[in-house]
């Protein structure tokens, strides 16, 4: 039997075809369908061949650059470290016939993790894509790390995704990376659904985990299922669009194109479907589901204009009430709230013991957007053209029209292969791309020729002709393409279009590498090349004082990674000197504070320098002005860019530098050599703060008046702009501030004590909550398992070696997770030129 709503609602005497044909908006109704897609199409190891391809995989209804959008999901699984996401994308595999086995995480077997480091640690380092087929649909598939030193592959995944899958843990709920990726996904306005995973683990709590979706992460979940039991107990839903039992049975029938085929380490499953009215405790059942199938209708209704007609006219129905409502009409309305984001649809399984993740297939393709349902993305134009199907708009941007057939497409991802050199990651947004045809890259206006087209199957690509609009293809032969450029066709309307760039996060970690040979240098220098361009979170440069080269990343981890890599990848073995923090030095100042659009900031400061150079004088007076970004108080500073990669992004690219600014009358006084000149100089002094030599971060920096005579040079301008950065902020209490993660720890009874007095008092943490007390609207308590939940926010430097030292005083038991939350002054000393306490001098 099939699975999922195509099934239900093509059974023969279920609907009439003339109704299925009224609603062919939704995707599973579609008119030319003659066969129903079957979730296993043959069983076994020996189905597949080579990387356990099976039949079902390689003879797809079409090519893959001949899918019509319509017919296209581009999919991202997110979600916090450990709530299953590859557990759950390799069962998706398993189902849909591109692997004859379902790969296990501890095992190391998975097909999506396939770098030795994600196999060796357990958990996934970078974004994978593959692409399957689900009822004549191609899902394009991309399983995201949840370790919060990789949210850069996390951010360049969902910024070309049209849906996303949030997996949580049904013990835990929302968890800390829960919130980050969520965060990336709203940005970017991404539909998405719910997955509520590991129902079979004790203590799992579907409407806990429900509840934590609407109250940290402000989301609209609603539920479409209904738990039958949980931990232990757990059996199967209860499907409240159709009312039916969905239950996974033991055993495997062979007939059945739901049957879970496995050997060996877990026993094989068999999807059933079953009337309510056969269920052991029919009575309870259906009143609960009743209850539960009323709730959804009520959201549905109330963010659906059009299904609000039929909800009323239900409810006034004195025979049928609700169950008057027919399931395409319903379909079809979940379908549009989810679409434009008002819902969030919420599934619930335990993809270990394989089950669930049928109907969560089943509801990627039912709900959530093709390429042609998704906002149209803007580029923008620094010359204008006419031509083509695409809108202008003012301010010279365009839409990106899917169906245009000129080629706009972004490169999201780069990586290196031994043999074929750098490939880049493409998601195509219009037109077609063919190899060996010379495209543009506009965002460097240079021309660029591919090589080689690629379809990703995790780390086996397949080589392609052409790839069509809404796919993600892999390139060879692009020489200057980086992460975040526009490609577009060599001649045509969008030759000068550039779409918008990625956030990078900003470096919190600093790691001294050399090589172990020095006739290794010059290797480990090309190799480091090539991993920035990998990874733009990571960050190269040499100390100034030191003379030693400088790693800066995300975290511990992601150093940690990158130094595996430099050894394993390119043979450069390297040694490692103590992880350094990234500070950065700040400014207290007054009470009267305004934001980054300009107004009054604090008390201006006038500086002079006047100097004998060679028996020549030298002369320049600056008046600078101090802007803080954002108002704080004397125990904590929020440098708003960085905070977080969204405001990083919109203060300069990224960059923690202050904005240069000037006043009318600065600008009328500098000749183009003189401004240039003193800008420089105030670039340079932010990089080096005046307090222990760190990077100045947290205000902008305005340049109110110039004063000069007949010994005025662009030299002594650059000179006072040193002199004046430095008088400016220490007239504005100048501090070193360090960043500060937002941490969960999760502690079991018996050591609670010890792990919260240890983050007051030893790690100098704030708690901001405890076991879920404290959240305004929030009043229920959180305890995982046993394990209580603190949330609390530490300064990085305390949590070097956290891990170790938690796991020495939880025996083992405990856990935490932790991400950036901002930067806070420092109340550890600092010496000037960097260093200061152990571990605490990265610049």
């Amino acid at each position: 039997m099939s699975t999922g709503f195509a099934r239900l609602l093509l059974r023969p005497g279920q609907f009439p075809r003339d109704v299925l044909l009224q609603h062919p908006s939704l995707p599973l109704f579609s008119r030319s369908r003659t066969h129903i897609h079957t979730s296993r199409r043959s069983h076994g190891p020996a189905a597949g061949a080579g990387a356990g391809h099976t039949p079902a995989a390689t003879a797809a209804a079409f090519h893959a650059s001949e899918y019509p959008l319509e017919k296209l999901r581009n999919v991202g699984i997110i979600a916090h470290i450990d709530a299953g996401k590859t557990t759950t994308t390799e069962r998706i595999l398993f189902l849909a016939g591109e692997t004859g086995h379902v790969g296990d995480v501890d095992s190391g077997d998975t097909v999506m993790d396939f770098l030795p480091q994600e196999r060796e640690r357990g958990i996934t380092i970078q974004s994978a894509a593959i692409s399957l087929d689900w009822h004549d649909i191609r899902i394009n598939l991309i399983d995201t790390p949840g370790h919060v030193d990789f949210t850069m592959e996390v951010e360049r995944a969902v910024r070309v995704l049209d849906g996303a899958v949030v997996v949580l843990d049904a013990v835990a709920g929302v968890q800390a990376q829960t919130e980050t990726v969520w965060r990336q996904a709203s940005k970017y306005k991404v539909p998405a659904l719910a997955f509520i995973n590991k129902m079979d683990r004790e203590g799992a709590d579907f409407k806990h985990a429900v509840a934590s979706l609407r109250k940290r992460l402000g989301a609209p979940a609603v539920a479409i299922q209904m738990p039958l039991g949980a931990g232990k107990e757990f059996a199967g839903v209860i499907d409240l669009l159709t009312m039916e039992q969905v239950l996974w049975e033991p055993g495997n029938n062979s007939s059945s194109s739901s049957s879970s085929n496995l050997t060996g380490k877990r026993p094989a499953v068999t999807l059933v479907r079953r009337s309510l009215a056969d269920a052991d405790n029919k009575s309870d059942l259906q009143t609960a589901a009743a209850a539960a199938r009323a709730a959804l209708l009520e959201a549905v209704a109330e963010v659906d204009e059009s299904f609000m007609e039929t909800y009323l006219e239900a409810i006034e129905n004195d025979k049928a009430g609700l169950d008057s409502i027919p399931l395409p009409l319903l379909l079809s309305a979940l379908r549009r709230a989810c679409v434009a984001g008002q819902l969030l649809p919420t599934l619930c399984g335990a993809s270990l013991k394989g089950r669930g993740v049928e109907p969560l297939l089943d509801s990627v393709v039912a709900f959530l957007p093709s390429p042609i349902d998704r906002p149209l993305p803007l580029a923008h134009l620094s010359k204008l053209h006419t031509g083509g199907t695409h809108n202008t708009h003012k301010g010279k941007n365009l839409e990106i029209n899917p169906r245009d057939p000129n080629l706009c497409a972004y490169a999201f991802k780069v990586t290196h292969d031994r043999q074929r050199g750098l490939v880049v990651f493409l998601r195509l947004y219009s037109g077609t791309l063919y190899a060996k045809e010379n495209i543009q890259n506009s965002t460097r206006d240079i021309r660029e020729r591919p090589l080689q087209l690629l379809e990703v199957r995790a780390d086996d690509l397949s080589p392609v002709d052409k790839v069509g609009a809404g796919h993600t293809i892999a390139v060879v032969g692009l020489k200057n393409t980086y992460t975040g450029d526009t490609l577009v066709a060599y001649k045509g309307p969008l030759h000068s279009a550039t779409l918008d760039g990625i956030a990078i996060p900003a470096p919190v970690f600093a790691l001294a590498v050399e090589p172990v040979s020095s006739a290794k240098q010059r290797a480990l220098e090309e190799a480091l090349v090539v991993l920035q361009r990998e990874d733009p979170s990571l960050g190269v440069d040499q100390d100034e004082e030191s003379g030693q080269l400088m790693l800066r990343g995300v975290g511990e981890l992601h150093l940690e990674i990158i130094c595996d890599k430099l050894r394993r990848q390119y043979g450069v073995e390297v040694e490692t000197g103590q992880a350094y923090v990234a500070y950065r030095e700040g400014i207290l100042g007054g009470e009267e504070r305004v934001g980054s659009g300009g107004g009054k900031g604090l008390e201006m400061v006038t500086t002079m320098y006047d100097r004998q150079v060679g028996g020549r004088r030298l002369f320049a007076e600056l008046q600078l002005q101090l802007e803080p970004l954002l108002s704080s108080s004397s125990s904590a500073i929020a440098t708003a860019h960085l905070e977080t990669p969204d405001s990083a992004a919109a203060a300069g690219g990224g960059s923690a530098a202050p904005l240069i600014l000037f006043s009318a009358e600065a600008v009328g006084a500098l000749n183009a050599e003189e401004k240039a000149s003193l800008i420089g100089g105030l670039e340079d002094a932010c990089q080096r703060g005046p307090l222990a030599g760190y990077p100045v971060a947290g205000f902008n920096v305005r340049v109110m008046g110039v004063t000069k005579d007949g010994d005025t040079t662009p030299g002594a301008l650059r000179a006072c702009s040193v002199a004046a950065l430095a008088a400016s902020m220490k007239a504005a209490r100048a501090v070193v501030l360090e960043p500060v993660m937002k941490v969960e720890v999760y502690a079991p009874e018996a050591s609670f004590g010890s792990v919260l007095s240890d983050l007051t008092v030893a790690r100098r943490g704030t708690v901001r909550d405890v076991d879920g007390r404290g959240r305004g609207d929030e009043k229920d308590t959180t305890v995982t398992a046993g394990k209580h939940v603190i949330h609390a926010d530490v300064p990085l430097v305390s949590l070097l070696g956290y891990a170790t030292a938690l796991r020495s005083i939880t025996q083992g038991e405990g856990g935490f997770s932790m991400e950036f939350s901002h930067y806070a002054p420092s109340t550890t000393s600092h010496r000037a030129g960097g260093g200061g306490d152990i571990g605490t001098g990265g610049r």
